[in-house]
């Protein structure tokens, strides 16, 4: 793999191409067959990740995204983790990664039991600052343990660098 590649910018691009892929439908609307065809194909392929309810789903010009709000605070919560790693997150470790992915979910976990039990109304905010929450922190588990692998498969002199706690 060539130096110039690296890892960081790889999944960067990654999650920036998937992003875009989740508001795809708006730019490209649905004048004609063919957007129309390719609005289709796109909704059938996130259909296999997420629910794609209209009324719990983000829209932007009467075009419903292709995963709900939660799914697209999650996506874009990650994509702004990454942007915001080098920054922010780059000298943090986590001890426990298991615990801390339940931590970081329990806004979802929250949002998803007072709506089940009449308590609190979840809605398109709700579910979408919860889904950001979650992606934004699950960067500091993901990105690291990426690198790692990364690292390990074609950067040979990093071999064996730790960038994650084993557990």
């Amino acid at each position: 793999m060539p130096k110039f590649i690296r890892p960081y910018y790889l999944i960067l691009i990654l999650t920036s191409a998937w992003c875009l892929l989740v508001i795809s439908p708006a730019i490209v609307g649905d004048s004609n067959p063919v957007s129309q065809t390719y609005n289709n194909a796109s909704y059938t392929f996130f259909g296999k990740v997420c629910h794609q309810y209209d009324s719990r789903s983000l829209h932007i010009d009467d075009h419903k995204l292709t995963v709900c709000a939660r799914c697209s605070g999650i996506y874009f919560g990650f994509l702004a983790g990454l942007l915001s790693f080098s920054l922010i997150f780059k000298n943090i470790n986590i001890k426990y990664p298991v615990l801390f992915l339940f931590i970081i979910s329990i806004p979802m976990i929250l949002d998803i039991s007072l709506n089940y039990l009449g308590i609190h109304s979840s809605n398109l905010f709700t579910r979408t600052v919860s889904g950001l929450i979650f992606g934004i922190l699950s960067t500091l588990i993901i990105y690291p343990t990426y690198q790692q692998a990364f690292n390990e498969l074609f950067n040979k002199h990093l071999r064996g660098k730790i960038y994650v706690r084993k557990t």
